[in-house]
Order: C-alpha cells, then structure tokens, then sequence
C-alpha cells in the first residue's frame, strides 16, 4: 500500500479508535430449552444453577440529506437487506431512501431489476440496475457481512481473492479476471473510508469495480459492458463509480437517545452524587459510569435511589479490585481457544450483540477456574461495550447450546455461584433473552416448576427452541445466515468462528476500550488541575444536562 494511503488509513483507524465506532444493528436474546432424555451424572443442584443463572444474568440512522443527482441521472438507494426479507427493495422511492445504506447514480432511462431470494442468498446481491437497449451492460451491488477472501474476516487484505469470491454472481468476471488484457488498481478515499477501485476486462466485457467496507459489512460494486460498446458509454460509466459510496450514519447510543421524566432525570442526578466520592480521580470509574450506566442500575432497583447507589457502590467496589477492564485478549486468550464462549459478529434481528456459549466444549477439571471466570467477565465486558453501540436497549442475547452438557462439564458449585454473583450484581439490566437450545430434562422440570413464580417480563426473555422446532422459530430471532447447522442455521459451525478471526475483532474492541480509558484519564487530569468544582458549578452542570437531555 502506498505511504499517504498507510496515513490515511491509520488516521481513519484512529478516529474509529476514539470515536467508539458504534454500528446500526438492533436485536432480541433468547433463551431456548427443548425436551431430550436426561444427560448422565447432571444432578438436580447443577441444574437448578444452570437455570437460576440463565434467570438472572443506537446507531439512529438519520435522515437522508436531500442531495440532488446529476443532470441526466438519477439516484439509487440500496438497502443491504438481509435474503430473508428480500426480494424487490432498493430503487429510488421516499422509503428506499430513508433506509438507504448505500446510493449511487446511474443513467436516467436504465431499470432496476427485482432481485430474488436466490441471487441474494447464495450471491449476495443486493442489486441490479441495467440498460434497456442492451440487458449485458448493468450495474450490481454485492453486499455482505464478511470479507469474500476467506469468508470470515471483515478486512480487505487480499483483492484478488476478494474478487474471485464475486465472481460467483457472473459468470463472465471469472473469465475476465483469468484472462485480462487490462488491469488497473487504484484507491480512493471518502470521508475516511477507503475504497479499492479495480478496472479489468476481457477480449469480451469489460468491468469497473469498486469494493468498500463499512460497519462491519462489504460493500462491492461492478459495472459491467460489453467490451465493443464499452469506449461510448465510458463517460457515464466511470461516473457511476465515482458515485457509488456507502452512507456514513451517525451513530447514537441507545441511553443517549432514551426519554427519561423529569423525575427520573433528578434521581439521575441524586445517583451521580451520591458515588461522586468513591469515582472522583479513577479513570477506569469515569470510563464505567456512562449516563448508560446510571440509568441500568435505577432501572434494576425500581427507580430507588439509595438502593440503586448501594448496588453501584458494590460494583464500583468489585470493579476497583477485580479490574475488568485491564483483562486483554493477549493476557486471557488461552480460555477462547475451544469457541466455548464468544460473540457472534452480527447482531440478532432486535439489534442485540449476541453471546453463545457451549459448555460441552468446556473443560472442567483442567486448567485454573479463576481463569474461566476471567474469561467470562472480559466476555460480558465486550459484549456490554457492544450492546451500548448497537443495541436499541443496551441489553445483549445469550445463545445456549445444551448439546451434550452433564456433569462432566458442568462447572463446580464454588464457580457457579460466583458467576450468578458477577452477573446479578455487577451486569444489571444487561440480558435482553436467552435462548437454551436442547438443554438436560432436568432442566426442563425445573423450570416448568418456577415458571409460575417468575416474574412475566422475565419468562418473556426466556426462549426455547430443539432440533424439533420450526425454522420459524429460529428466525424470529436470528438471521439464519448468521447462525451455524449445528442449531438450525445455514452456516457450518467451521466457518462461524475462528480463533485467528475472534481474536482480531476482541484486540480491535480492546483498542476502544483503551482509547475510551485514555480520554477518561485526560479528563481525570484537567479536572485536578482545575480543582474541585464549586456547588453552584455542579449544580449549574446538573441543570444543563438535565436541559440538554429534555432537548
């Protein structure tokens, strides 16, 4: 890569970095449980915890600006639909644009063409807009959520590869790109992101490519003429590449958008005071106490302010001790080496990061439970910080896959209960569902037993699904595309997780928390070198928050 685009690209990287790079996904949690006959060895008190810690444990797109097109051409906004929902979305409509993803401009006169289920599952198209007068010179967009090259990374490394994984949606790119007479690369960079622009052809059609990547998903162009009619459509041809670009939403947090009464703002406030003491000089306490995090504490206390401080006290006590936040995928990685318990990379359909955890693969009676522990907190950490950028509620998924679980890897008594600890008392108002996929029978009696007595908003978080139940079910949740055979999805359980791939994408989300921490120490030291504010200046503070979030 040449130097200014290595700059150019490290800025963007930095900028991501420290802005948080939130994404525009929302999702619901599921806990799913079905009949199976009894694992051996699971006794009743390993499945009573099982169940007792399943019990407890806002990327705001915008409005498009109302840009205008060029003379003689008019826009499109594409989607990126998921195949499930597709086909006939995109086009030049009022909705399209207001839900538009990516645009372009193309020849005013050209069709768009309604793209099927097929092409968009199997292809990833998401698009096809083509000239009347000759249906071979045409416009598509190929959209999807990982990299083409190896299937699973979200990074650009290889374009050759990349674009042989295309070539799949036309038949005529694979020869072209076998045997080119013509090859040119180029990058070009818009507002930060950058984007490989490839021209290529054959003795027979010639193509214009360009290929992005934009919140966590691909983005691919391809222009395609015939190579005798090519030289007199040039022109309009190289401008709808020049157009092509993905929209760059502005990201918002779900408790930045949240409407709080007035009452509840001022008891906010109370809250903020009342653990100002224990916070004050503590970068990595700054970090943790979002308006986010004051909101989940009163929430999970019924809106009681000395009840809700007393717990997030505790929590700023455990954090202080324990220290979440200096756990680091270098330092912890050795417990994510079997894919027992890790984040999948697409949100669920509410919007939620979701977390699947397969205690089969676990092992029980080797290794350090302290470590086990460690590796469940640094998950919950990431997956939080995930639930704050996409999810619409700050709340996350929990995927449960109860194939094989008994006692041989059912973890310790001493283990569980500290688990149950952490999560009721450390992670309020963080599970949205929980889905147990085949758990033990055992399991099963239980909770028909205290279904009962559970609360009606927790018995909805719970979902349970078997090998039995209908598809249906399953998508009501997740995009099957986003989930592995293994549970009814459509994707094979190899090419849902990889070691070298997960630890990429938790060293990326470590570099956030890193810049987030960084930012909460800068302001740390401003604020002791200006000294202790005066009571009317933290009341003046307090009055303009409570002002700026009426706003």
């Amino acid at each position: 890569m040449p130097p200014a685009i290595q700059t150019s690209a490290s800025r963007c990287t930095a900028a991501f970095r420290t802005a948080g790079a939130r994404g525009p996904r929302r999702a619901a949690a599921v806990c799913a449980a079905a009949s199976q006959p009894q694992q051996p060895g699971l006794d009743r008190r390993q499945a009573l915890l099982g169940l007792a810690v399943v019990l407890v444990g806002t990327k705001v797109q915008p409005a498009l600006a109302d840009e205008g097109s060029t003379p003689g051409t008019e826009i499109f906004y594409g989607q990126a639909s998921p195949p499930t929902s597709y086909g006939g979305y995109g086009g030049n409509t009022q909705n399209a644009k207001a839900d538009a993803k990516y645009i372009f401009e193309y020849p005013t006169g050209w069709k768009s063409e309604t793209v099927n289920k097929r092409d968009k599952g199997t292809q990833g198209v998401d698009c096809r807009v083509f000239n009347p007068r000759n249906k071979l010179q045409q416009v598509f967009v190929i959209t999807l959520g990982r990299a083409g090259e190896d299937n699973r990374s979200f990074r650009l490394t290889n374009v050759d590869a990349t674009l042989e994984g295309f070539a799949g949606a036309d038949y005529d790119m694979l020869d072209a790109l076998g045997g080119a007479i013509l090859r040119k690369d180029e990058t070009r960079e818009i507002d930060g992101q950058l984007y490989y622009d490839i021209e290529f052809a054959s003795p027979d059609n010639h193509y214009l490519a360009s290929i992005t990547v934009n919140a966590g998903k691909v983005y691919a162009m391809f222009i395609k003429s015939p190579e005798r009619i090519f030289p007199e459509a040039e022109a309009s041809l190289r401008a709808i590449r020049e157009s092509f670009h993905t929209i760059d939403q502005v990201a918002m947090a779900w408790f930045e958008a949240v409407k709080l009464s007035s009452d509840e703002e001022s008891k906010l406030i109370k809250l903020k005071e009342a653990v100002a003491s224990t916070a004050a000089g503590s970068a990595a306490h700054a970090a943790f106490l979002t308006r986010g995090t004051y909101i989940r504490y009163l929430r999970a206390r019924s809106w009681k302010v000395d009840k809700a401080a007393k717990m997030l006290l505790e929590t700023l006590k455990w954090r202080g001790e324990y220290k979440p936040q200096e756990l680091k995928w270098d330092n912890i990685k050795h417990e994510g080496a079997r894919g027992k318990l890790f984040i999948l990379e697409h949100a669920d359909k509410a919007g939620r990061p979701v977390v699947i955890m397969r205690p089969r693969l676990e092992a029980v009676y080797s290794g350090n439970g302290d470590e086990r522990v460690k590796w469940l907190v640094y998950t919950l950490e990431q997956a939080a910080r995930l639930a704050d950028e996409w999810s619409p509620d700050g709340k996350m998924t929990w995927l449960i896959d109860f194939v094989g679980y008994n006692s041989k890897n059912s973890p310790p008594f001493k283990i569980s209960l500290q688990v149950l600890s952490i999560l009721q008392n450390h992670f309020p108002e963080r599970l949205g569902c929980a889905v147990s996929y085949k758990p033990p029978m055992l399991f099963n009696i239980l909770w028909r037993a205290v279904s009962p007595f559970v609360d009606p908003n927790t018995r909805d978080k719970l979902v349970f699904l078997s090998p039995s139940t209908s598809p249906e079910e399953l998508e009501k949740h997740f995009d099957p595309q986003h989930i592995d055979d293994s549970l009814g999805g459509a994707i094979p359980i190899e090419q849902l997780w990889s070691f070298e791939g997960y630890g990429q994408r938790m060293q990326e989300l470590d570099a956030q928390a890193a810049a987030s921490l960084q930012a909460a120490q800068a302001a740390v030291a401003a604020g002791a070198k200006q000294g202790k504010p005066s009571a009317d200046e933290v009341a003046l503070t307090a009055d303009f928050e409570q002002h700026v979030t009426v706003i």
